[in-house]
């Protein structure tokens, strides 16, 4: 069975947190002024006591809604859980061909989306018709260089290539 696990940074502090995602709607409004959504990660916190026979005391943070990623379910070669959002770095040789639809070398850099109900890569931050290949396929060749939230420069360095 698969896990879902999501990850999203805290409002407050920016420090990521990983858990169970949960969306606060907001309450209907009769006039122009509009409330957005609210979404909560919720994860056990060894800091507090247990509760209700749970090894730990279950936590709600707020999250930005904006760097909310999903689990894939896969890990890089270094065994790093790879998450909607994350830069992977393609490691066989610099770059690795795996039947891209334009027939092209893939990108050293690869950011990890989700389209027609799988998880692939595509080789800049415009998510629409740019996806290159599955993300299980290279997964056991790459690394997480890390997230379009807190390395954007890693995907400009694909247009030098």
């Amino acid at each position: 069975m698969r896990e879902y696990r999501f990850r999203g940074k805290e409002v407050d502090t920016g420090k990521w947190v990983y858990g169970g995602l949960f969306k606060e709607p907001a309450p209907p409004q009769c006039f122009e002024k509009t409330l957005e959504d609210k979404y909560w990660i919720v994860y056990p916190d060894p800091r507090y006591m247990p509760d209700w026979n749970l090894p730990y005391q279950m936590v709600r943070t707020d999250v930005d809604k904006e760097t909310v990623g999903q689990y894939t379910g896969l890990k890089d070669k270094n065994g790093k859980e790879i998450y909607e959002g994350d830069i992977l770095e393609l490691n066989k040789d610099g770059r690795i061909f795996y039947g891209t639809p334009d027939g092209l070398l893939a990108k050293k850099y690869q950011l990890v989306g989700f389209k027609d109900g799988a998880f692939m890569t595509c080789r800049n931050k415009h998510l629409i018709d740019d996806y290159d290949t599955y993300l299980w396929i290279i997964s056991k060749y790459s690394t997480v260089a890390g997230n379009i939230y807190d390395n954007k420069n890693l995907l400009e360095e694909n247009k030098d290539e």
